[in-house]
């Protein structure tokens, strides 16, 4: 169920990484750059995989976190 996020994309004034899967077939890889696109300090990791890919770059998902 889609709901309101109670917040603009474009209002973040933090660092953001956007990871998203090339070969995702639940979510459109687009909404990924469409987000990223929004927020302004975003960081857009497209990467090849499906829609869980968070075990597969766990480590640069880590490494992104402990650097921000």
């Amino acid at each position: 169920m889609n709901r309101p996020w109670g917040f603009a994309p474009e209002d973040l004034r933090v660092p953001v990484d956007v990871w998203q899967g090339s070969d995702d077939r639940l979510v459109t890889p687009k909404w990924a750059l469409e987000l990223a696109h929004r927020i302004p300090a975003a960081t857009l990791h497209l990467e090849p995989g499906g829609h869980f890919l968070a075990h597969l770059y766990y480590r640069e998902i880590f490494d992104a976190l402990r650097c921000t």
